[in-house]
């Protein structure tokens, strides 16, 4: 196999930086370590705290799944509806910046 053949087989996966989901991530952690405090010192608002902190986080880690991933056959879109364009209905894979967030996007001859 030549270094062409692989490249051309290899998939492709883009996906949200690291900078645009960590720090919902640890503003979470903090917010979880906040309630853990609260909790230990029985003040009444813990468990909303707790929660508030635990949905940030989980928020934060299904921010990471989104992406698109590009295969020999198609480009596989991930984000809030998952799908899947096959290449010759493909006009473009392009990065743009929404509410100071990186998105990939590919945009399809359907509309």
């Amino acid at each position: 196999m030549t270094v062409e053949q692989v490249a051309a087989e290899a998939d492709v996966k883009i996906r949200t930086p690291r900078h645009d989901w960590m720090w919902l991530f640890g503003f979470g952690g903090i917010w979880v370590a906040f309630a853990a405090l609260e909790m230990a010192t029985d003040l009444p608002w813990s468990t909303p705290s707790l929660v508030v902190g635990c949905v940030l986080v989980a928020e934060a880690l299904w921010i990471r799944t989104f992406g698109v991933d590009l295969t020999r056959e198609a480009a596989n879109i991930r984000g809030l509806r998952r799908r899947s364009i096959p290449w010759p209905q493909v006009q473009a894979a392009l990065r743009h910046q929404q509410l100071g967030a990186g998105r990939g996007e590919s945009h399809s001859r359907e509309r």
